[in-house]
């Protein structure tokens, strides 16, 4: 059979093999374009078992949910970066529902939405309350290298991450590929190994697919 998309395996495999103990986290965010909704739907149709009971709720549109309460009940919670972006409000507490959430994991699917670290949507990435973080996207960088820092810096647990490591990155990466240094070229390639074998070993975790 086919194997489920990476934000399907996440879930899917969690859920065949969790306790729900209580106070334990439960909800995954998956954050895609707003086109992508319907889709992401239909592959949960195609690739879950029927078998898996999976608490869907879509965050878009008319369909929001008032309160985090609600939110926290569902295993799978799909929104958009429009959706997402409209919370962030810049200096204070934002009262949007998604950024007062507890989120167990946070998928961004195509995920060079963010790329932009000055966007009001890297900004509101940043303000999630989660405990595991993951960006699915092919094309990390389109037309420069801090397209890249800003995907690392939501991620959060990489030498480069965070405004405090944004010049280490520049002077270490960005800087050197410019001036065509071997160095820094080396250094880009080193990091996104690193994050490519992470994501390999999840080939094999697709315990939950529809035979």
């Amino acid at each position: 059979p086919p194997q489920s998309p990476i934000p399907l395996r996440l879930v899917g495999s969690e859920m065949c093999i969790r306790d729900r103990q209580e106070g334990r986290r439960r909800a995954t965010l998956l954050v895609c374009p707003t086109s992508l909704i319907s889709h992401w739907v239909e592959q949960l149709n195609l690739h879950l078992h029927q078998g898996v009971q999976l608490k869907l709720k879509v965050h878009h549109g008319q369909s929001k949910s008032l309160y985090a309460g609600d939110l926290e009940t569902h295993d799978l919670v799909i929104t958009s970066y429009g959706t997402l972006a409209a919370e962030f409000t810049d200096g204070e507490r934002s009262r949007g529902v998604l950024l007062n959430t507890r989120w167990l994991r946070v998928v961004l699917d195509e995920g060079h939405n963010v790329k932009n670290h000055l966007s009001k949507a890297h900004k509101a990435v940043l303000e999630l309350d989660v405990e595991r973080k993951w960006v699915v996207t092919g094309t990390p960088i389109q037309n420069n290298l801090m397209e890249f820092w800003s995907l690392l810096n939501f991620l959060g647990s990489h030498t480069f991450a965070g405004r405090e490591n944004m010049k280490l990155y520049k002077r270490q990466i960005e800087k050197l590929c410019q001036e065509g240094n071997e160095r820094g070229y080396q250094r880009l390639k080193v990091t996104f190994l690193m994050l490519s074998v992470f994501i390999s070993s999840l080939a094999g975790v697709d315990g939950c697919h529809r035979n």
